[in-house]
């Protein structure tokens, strides 16, 4: 994966920049790796870029790509498309934030709309891609997307010192995200702890790793909707994150909700619902740990709905 990640970090630097790694205003241990700050606003454009990319490196001709996507990786897939020349429909859940809807019609994307959540939406963008004989991009099922999502963990070992025990708070969904940056963490970093943490309102992977297999479970609308939605039932991501993450940790929307809050008010770090439930699981975990490590909580996005920004002035 370190390889991989090495020429991924290559070609993505045609088009992006490291996000920056910030220490935390309260406490000298803590630092936030910033992807909101990302062109897209969120780390998906990482493994979308990296996937559409590397088929020019291969002599593939890839004119059109379907993808599914709550948002976050619709974008990343639609701004990678424009710029290297590539058509993007992106298949959404009905219900869908609406200012990421709002974003992937300003990259001009295609958007169909299928499912009461992301993973019925992959499922038949999967189906629909075969049928018209088009390349599937799936959020994180795929090692050019890991790979992608990898060159966080690379960013992570140049920005932050790493001379102590670290810990890494990351939100999961489809487990894209965990993935990259445990196989190079864990690769690279002598005592490192990886933190997944997922909503109790859908937590497909949580379960399935609890299970030892793949399993089904229920889903609620969650606040961290960019983590929601079942799994591939062959996703290599259920193996890599077996292997490589060391807790697991389920937060409830209340908790999710005050992390928001406390990131933005105290912080200074306007953020996404699936990126305040990473910190959600560190708040919920920080007594835990060892005061003498070093802690980092991977912000993943900062597309947020407007509505959700009011609310933070009422509470």
């Amino acid at each position: 994966m370190i390889e991989a990640a090495g020429r991924a970090k290559h070609r993505l630097a045609e088009w992006l920049k490291p996000s920056p790694t910030v220490r935390s205003r309260k406490s000298d241990n803590l630092w936030f790796k910033c992807e909101q700050f990302q062109s897209t606003g969120s780390f998906k454009i990482r493994g979308a870029l990296n996937k559409i990319a590397s088929t020019r490196e291969t002599g593939d001709s890839v004119g059109e790509v379907i993808t599914a996507s709550s948002g976050n990786h619709g974008i990343a897939c639609a701004q990678a498309g424009l710029w290297i020349g590539v058509d993007v429909t992106v298949v959404l859940p009905v219900k869908a934030d609406a200012e990421k809807r709002r974003k992937l019609q300003n990259l001009g994307a295609k958007l169909l709309t299928y499912g009461d959540e992301a993973g019925q939406s992959e499922a038949w963008a999967r189906e629909a891609a075969s049928s018209k004989n088009v390349n599937y991009v799936s959020p994180y099922n795929d090692r050019s997307i890991i790979e992608g999502q990898a060159t966080i963990g690379l960013e992570l070992i140049e920005q932050v010192p790493l001379d102590r025990p670290l810990n890494i708070f990351v939100a999961t969904g489809g487990g894209g995200l965990i993935s990259g940056i445990a196989a190079v963490l864990k690769a690279r970093v002598t005592n490192v702890n990886i933190w997944m943490v997922s909503a109790v309102n859908s937590c497909a992977m949580h379960e399935s790793l609890n299970a030892k297999k793949i399993v089904d479970v229920a889903h609620s609308e969650t606040f961290a909707e960019g983590v929601a939605g079942g799994i591939d039932s062959d996703t290599i991501t259920f193996e890599l994150c077996q292997a490589l993450v060391d807790d697991l940790v389920l937060c409830e929307e209340d908790e999710i909700w005050e992390a928001y809050k406390d990131l933005a008010h105290n912080e200074g770090l306007l953020v996404e619902g699936a990126a305040a439930l990473a910190y959600a699981g560190y708040r919920k975990n920080k007594a835990a740990l060892d005061p003498e490590s070093t802690t980092i909580v991977v912000l993943c996005g900062g597309n947020i709905d407007h509505r959700a920004m009011v609310q933070i002035n009422r509470g």
